[in-house]
């Protein structure tokens, strides 16, 4: 209890903080899963993904796992992420590479004109190492590094960040409660400026049940970008014996997008996740799909 009293009170101090704005690359999300729950996940990551979501969330895995994940977002923006996780008994590692490139960006003159001069495309990457150890029986701690490269036309900068996660298990209930900050770090500049890292903190709680013959988990996360941007994501899971699982969710305070679907299927030790975002204002529709291989 005392610590989701204190992961409440730095949650809520901290969103009147000055935000950092910059490498939007990560902050759009891994996985199908993920994206089906309306990124409700910081408190359910237990899979490879949960290197980007929550490190702690590694402790959670029963298996290594090797995770492929896919994102169709917007116009000419397409995100491919990877990862491994080997979770041992007291402590996990794990890898991972998550790429965006943005193509077509055009160039045009001094003068407006019906057609561009050339287009160029804008590339970023981050390539990183997770570790996680259980403290107790109910407390997990993780972090994730990242060596961050950004090229922009002929630009280039470079960076580290640190994600740091944790996790806290009721002893009394099939709850979880987890708190994360995301991107803590630098860039070297880019042309005349650094980039700034798009800091985030992530409140999340997850609460299993079992009924309807199948098991459920209902999530809510609470994000905030150390400014004025706050965000609420709802999320619910049902599974069916264990190989279907069917998932909604909504978001709040994003002008373009807010309802999520998504299902997944399991097969052995194969895992299949897709996320179907319905985007407004003629924005399209945004689809995620992830696939892992279960050691």
């Amino acid at each position: 209890m005392r610590f989701l009293l204190s992961a409440l009170f730095l949650f809520f101090l901290t969103t009147n903080s000055m935000a950092q704005t910059g490498l939007s690359f990560l902050k759009i999300g891994v996985g199908g899963r993920a994206s089906g729950m309306a990124e409700a996940y910081t408190a359910v990551a237990d899979d490879a993904s949960a290197t980007y979501w929550n490190p702690a969330g590694m402790m959670n895995a029963g298996r290594s796992e090797l995770y492929l994940s896919h994102n169709e977002w917007l116009i000419d923006v397409h995100s491919e992420f990877a990862a491994f996780i080997l979770p041992k008994n007291s402590y996990a590692i794990g890898f991972s590479l998550n790429s965006t490139n943005v193509g077509g960006i055009e160039i045009r003159g001094n003068q407006p004109s019906v057609e561009p001069i050339a287009s160029f495309d804008s590339h970023d990457l981050a390539f990183g190492f997770s570790y996680a150890r259980k403290l107790n029986r109910q407390l997990d701690v993780g972090v994730t590094l990242n060596y961050i490269y950004e090229k922009i036309y002929i630009e280039e900068s470079g960076g580290f960040s640190g994600t740091f996660g944790m996790n806290y298990r009721f002893s009394s209930l099939p709850l979880r409660a987890a708190l994360v900050v995301q991107n803590t770090g630098f860039m070297t500049g880019l042309k005349n400026e650094a980039s700034a890292l798009p800091h985030l903190l992530r409140f999340g709680v997850a609460y299993s049940a079992a009924f309807l013959n199948g098991n459920w988990i209902f999530a809510g996360d609470l994000i905030s970008d150390f400014g004025d941007a706050f965000h609420a994501n709802l999320g619910v899971e049902y599974r069916l014996q264990k190989y279907l699982a069917l998932r909604a969710g909504y978001q709040t305070g994003y002008e373009i997008k807010n309802i999520h679907f998504g299902f997944g299927l399991v097969s052995g030790r194969f895992l299949l996740d897709y996320g179907y975002i319905p985007l407004k204002q003629s924005f399209g529709r945004g689809h995620r799909l992830s696939f892992g291989i279960l050691f």
